[in-house]
């Protein structure tokens, strides 16, 4: 059992859902009024919504596994590729695969998180690597992070 004792306020400026899984395995979805939102004092958590009745709801922090949250807008969806790095390891040149059409924006990460190279990429184009020292790198796209291994 983890207890929690804090004393604070997030105010929500836009309608937002926050879904709460319980301790008995169920799951509750609330939105939350614009002018409202969550409080959490001592061993509770005090919900102002706008799909309940009650305006306020309180529940014990002993009963929640688990809160997530989000911003409830319609906002067109953006994918993001999933991608294979291709020979990995590799010594000069390595390719993209699974990009799809169009450029997309792909980021080079040293080991120590530090960006060595950004540039915009086509589905299986080969990109240069020659000149980056031996190691481990991250490369991303979008959200997606692949490591790549430069012998």
């Amino acid at each position: 059992m983890v207890a929690l004792f804090m004393s604070a306020s997030a105010t929500v400026d836009a309608q937002a859902v926050v879904q709460i899984k319980l301790s008995d395995g169920s799951s509750e979805t609330y939105q939350i009024a614009a002018s409202g939102g969550l409080y959490f004092s001592g061993d509770s958590v005090q919900i102002v919504t706008t799909s309940r009745s009650e305006g306020m709801l309180a529940l014990p922090l002993s009963r929640i596994n688990s809160m997530r949250w989000g911003v409830s807008v319609d906002i067109p969806s953006v994918e993001t590729p999933r991608f294979v790095l291709y020979p990995n390891p590799t010594h000069d040149f390595m390719s993209v695969h699974g990009l799809g059409e169009g450029l997309h924006r792909l980021s080079i990460y040293n080991i120590q998180g530090h960006l060595e190279r950004s540039l915009l990429c086509a589905d299986r184009q080969q990109i240069d690597v020659s000149d980056l020292p031996r190691g481990v790198y991250f490369v991303s796209v979008g959200t997606v992070t692949r490591k790549l291994i430069k012998r």
